[in-house]
């Protein structure tokens, strides 16, 4: 999971997680990845810019 304040933020933080997957040569998977969401349930919890 990862958080921002900015698009622009969002945009520079995913940039870096993908190049050290690249550099890496680690794999994801489409289905499980979703990107520029407000609010997702994670470890049972929805998590929202209010808080969980």
């Amino acid at each position: 999971m990862v958080g921002s304040i900015t698009f622009n933020e969002m945009l520079t933080k995913l940039e870096c997680i993908f190049g050290c997957c690249r550099e890496y040569k680690l794999s994801l998977s489409p289905m499980k990845c979703h990107v520029f969401m407000t609010e997702t349930i994670f470890i049972g919890a929805m998590v929202a810019p209010q808080g969980v």
